[in-house]
């Protein structure tokens, strides 16, 4: 996820949309809001997004959602493998299950990051309790935000998610 998205929900609704005259039922994968502009997004394969099947509903599925407003886009390993973004977002889907740390330590982290973005590195050294999984899997339920245009590595940064907006803070280690 990029540090300009301010929202992200999941899978949040079922939409109903016409194709072809025929009535349909689709779950857009994620409604995200990326700098202030609210959009749903589709996921996919490449291979699968372009199948004639998928490829006939996007357009029926966006003029729906348009009509009320919002953007529709599909995305695909293609747009996420820039930089270290696969990379990176593999390491938090992988790490999705790890058990969070505890109240205090998050409360912790929480503090140490009130400033700003910190790296990976100076976490560990500040809260040695907390593991590199741990903090992954924390990203992954939202409780704070990462830098994913760089590979995951020490000098990762992590942020409050509301600092994710604001890129010029950053926190000293």
């Amino acid at each position: 996820m990029s540090a300009s998205v301010m929202r992200f929900v999941e899978q949040p609704c079922t939409l109903r949309y016409r194709l072809h005259g025929e009535l349909r039922i689709a779950r857009p994968d994620a409604f995200v809001v990326e700098l202030g502009l609210p959009e749903f997004r589709e996921v996919k394969l490449e291979k699968d997004a372009v199948r004639p099947e998928n490829e006939a509903r996007w357009p029926a599925i966006a003029a729906t959602l348009n009509g009320m407003g919002f953007g529709y886009r599909v995305v695909t390993e293609l747009d996420l493998q820039a930089g270290g973004r696969s990379d990176t977002i593999y390491t938090v889907y992988e790490h999705r299950h790890s058990p969070l740390p505890s109240a205090s330590d998050i409360a912790s982290l929480r503090q140490i990051l009130e400033p700003g973005p910190v790296n990976l590195a100076c976490i560990r050294d500040q809260i040695p309790a907390i593991r590199r999984e741990q903090i992954f899997a924390m990203v992954r339920a939202g409780l704070f935000a990462m830098d994913f245009n760089a590979a995951p590595g020490p000098e990762t940064l992590v942020m409050l998610p509301d600092h994710a907006r604001h890129p010029q803070y950053y926190g000293a280690c």
